[in-house]
C-alpha cells in the first residue's frame, strides 16, 4: 500500500518505514498465497521482502519508535501471521528434489530462531 509515516511529537521529525521494491510474480511478491505483512504489536511492523535492496531477503521487523530494522533470512514466504507476543507463524515453499510442498514454521522474533512445525500452510494455533 505505502510507507508507514512516523511523526515524533517532541521533535516534529517525520520518518518512514517502507518495504523495498519487490519483484512481482503472479501478481504478488514471489507468487505468495497469503499475507506478507502485519503488525507484530502496537509499534512493530513485520513483513516479507523478496529481492530487497542490498540483497536483504527475508522477514523484516521494524519499530515505528526509531528502532533498527532486522532482517531474518527466510526465502519463499507464502504467508505470515502473529500467534502470540513475539511469536510469528509463517509458511514457506520447499522443494525436496522430487516434489514441492509447503512447510509452516514458528519464529521467535526476539531470538530470530525458527523451527519447522508442520507440513502444510495456515495451521491453527491453540494458546
Amino acid at each position: 500500500i505505502g510507507p508507514i509515516r512516523v511523526l515524533d511529537l517532541r521533535s516534529g521529525k517525520v520518518s518512514e518505514i517502507a518495504r523495498a521494491p519487490q519483484l512481482p510474480v503472479g501478481g504478488r511478491c514471489g507468487g505468495a498465497t497469503g499475507r506478507l505483512s502485519t503488525w507484530l504489536d502496537g509499534t512493530t511492523a513485520i513483513w516479507h521482502e523478496s529481492y530487497a535492496a542490498k540483497g536483504n531477503n527475508g522477514i523484516t521487523i521494524a519499530s515505528v519508535n526509531g528502532g533498527a530494522r532486522r532482517v531474518l533470512p527466510f526465502f519463499s514466504i507464502q504467508g505470515l501471521g502473529v500467534v502470540g507476543p513475539g511469536l510469528v507463524s509463517f509458511s514457506t515453499s520447499e522443494w525436496d528434489g522430487k516434489a514441492g510442498f509447503t512447510l509452516s514454521w514458528l519464529l521467535d522474533t526476539k531470538s530470530g530462531e525458527a523451527r519447522p512445525v508442520t507440513v502444510g500452510a495456515d495451521p491453527t494455533w491453540l494458546q
